[in-house]
């Protein structure tokens, strides 16, 4: 009876359940993951070329710029340098330039004929500022009186005094004038475009 006990196991030697065998399927997760790794590697490879792209329009850039330099002569740099300096002083010493003809053709204009001019300053100031100054002589004072009205009557004179109104041995009555002059007046660049 020991014979037929030993031979006698409680563990199955062969499965119950029939063994089907499953092909291992492809999970979305690893289609995703292998889309993704594609599209990076992709990437990496166009940015890769584009670099190589970039740098070699660069290079080719500099080189151009290197033939142009090479091709300008550093004579005529200096030359045209020179040229735009001395051009550009011209321009602040035209636009700085006073011409009085236009004040003159003014003050003809304007004088009446019983009226006389004897002394004319001309004074510019640190701040700019033009003053005209002049002395002269009228017949009476309604003379005096009727320039200044004709004088005040000019854009171009301002803040104008007449002062040391008197009488002299002829008769005739004595008076000094001051004004400011605009500027524009007397401006060179001014009168010289406005031809």
């Amino acid at each position: 009876m020991l014979d037929t006990f030993d031979k006698t196991s409680f563990i199955p030697k062969k499965s119950l359940a029939p063994i089907s065998k499953r092909k291992p399927s492809i999970g979305l997760y690893f289609i995703i993951s292998v889309i993704v790794f594609l599209l990076a590697t992709a990437g990496s490879v166009g940015v890769i070329v584009y670099k190589a792209y970039v740098e070699g329009g660069i290079e080719s850039k500099a080189v151009s710029l290197q033939r142009a330099k090479e091709a300008f002569d550093p004579r005529l740099i200096d030359d045209l340098s020179r040229l735009d300096n001395r051009i550009e002083s011209s321009g602040n010493i035209l636009s700085s330039h006073i011409a009085l003809t236009p004040l003159f053709d003014l003050l003809e204009e304007l004088t009446l004929k019983n009226v006389r001019f004897e002394q004319f300053e001309f004074l510019v100031l640190d701040s700019g500022e033009m003053t005209l100054v002049m002395t002269g002589e009228a017949v009476n004072h309604a003379t005096v009186v009727l320039q200044s009205d004709l004088l005040g009557q000019s854009r171009f004179l301002k803040d104008q005094i007449f002062s040391d109104i008197n009488p002299d041995r002829s008769g005739n009555i004595g008076f000094s004038l001051e004004a400011t002059v605009d500027p524009s007046l007397v401006s060179f660049r001014g009168n010289v475009e406005g031809l």
